[in-house]
């Protein structure tokens, strides 16, 4: 009988080999761990630049905004300030005349409750400096409309400027008439009659609708402006709102006209005849430069001799050598 023997046992593999295996696997994780660490920190990394930028955004508008805000605070102080300055000048001028017409029967005087002095001042000084023109500003002040939305002043302005021909005019004070180019939001039919009586009557409107609001509101109504001033027959007005009240609602306002003629200053053309002045360089002057002063003296001369003047009138202030011999 043959001898059966035993299946042979599995070879096992040697000490060095297994720690080789075992040393590749251990490296491959560190390498994927390592990968994904990296991955990880430059996500982190990125959001917090993305962080980090909207930040920087929201701060950087921020400051635009306040230099803004700043800016705009510095001019309407200036404002102010002016307006100050023009309200202190104002009381130290003549008051202008004024006219009340008491044939409207929509129109009714308005009165303000104004503090008393103690001591009354002295207005000696309202006598010095008055220079007479021969034009007249005509003022409506202290005129009150009611609010009826049947009143008409086309015959109040009508004769008005009739009367005064062509003198300075201005109508001003509370008419109660709502309309958007003097500072309403909508248009009443009291509104809409003045504004066409305005435009029938090339009247011009002199609110400054960038300032605020000339009435003062209360709890019941917000801040309006039912103030507008019109004018006719000014070159030049100005229109201010003081923000100061004195016994009422309303802010005065300091409008400033100009009353006098100015007389245009004639002036004098210079005409220099540019041909005969090159003719006369290329007989006369040197092409060499020896001396500055001397080359300077005679181009000076050479302007003078071919250079004439002539005298501007109103009608023509400026004048042509091309055209002058039309």
């Amino acid at each position: 009988m043959k001898a059966v023997s035993s299946p042979s046992q599995p070879q096992s593999q040697p000490a060095g080999k297994r720690k080789a295996n075992t040393s590749t696997a251990s490296l491959h994780a560190e390498t994927v761990i390592a990968t994904a660490v990296s991955k990880a920190v430059s996500a982190a990394l990125a959001t917090l630049d993305v962080k980090f930028e909207v930040r920087f955004n929201t701060l950087k508008q921020a400051i635009a905004d306040t230099n803004t805000s700043l800016k705009a605070l510095k001019s309407y102080t200036e404002a102010i300030n002016n307006s100050l300055n023009a309200l202190k000048n104002y009381t130290k001028s003549p008051p202008p005349k004024s006219m009340h017409d008491s044939s409207t029967a929509s129109i009714r005087p308005r009165s303000a409750n104004l503090p008393r002095c103690r001591r009354a001042p002295s207005l000696q000084w309202l006598n010095h400096g008055v220079s007479h023109t021969d034009h007249m500003a005509v003022e409506l002040q202290g005129v009150l409309s009611p609010r009826e939305k049947a009143a008409d002043f086309s015959r109040l302005f009508t004769e008005t400027i009739a009367l005064i021909g062509d003198a300075l005019l201005l109508f001003l004070d509370e008419f109660n008439a709502r309309h958007p180019d003097w500072g309403f939001t909508h248009t009443d039919p009291k509104g809409r009659t003045l504004w066409l009586l305005v435009q029938d009557l090339c009247l011009t409107l002199i609110n400054n609708l960038r300032q605020p609001p000339t009435r003062i509101g209360n709890s019941v109504c917000h801040d309006t402006s039912p103030d507008p001033t019109l004018c006719k027959n000014v070159t030049r007005a100005t229109w201010d709102n003081m923000g100061l009240l004195v016994g009422s609602d309303h802010n005065i306002l300091v409008i400033k006209t100009q009353t006098r003629l100015r007389k245009k200053p004639k002036h004098t053309a210079r005409i220099t005849d540019w041909p005969k002045f090159c003719q006369l360089r290329e007989e006369q002057a040197s092409y060499t430069i020896r001396d500055i002063n001397e080359w300077i003296a005679s181009w000076q001369e050479h302007v003078q001799v071919t250079t004439r003047e002539v005298e501007t009138t109103t009608d023509l202030p400026t004048t042509d050598s091309r055209l002058l011999h039309m």
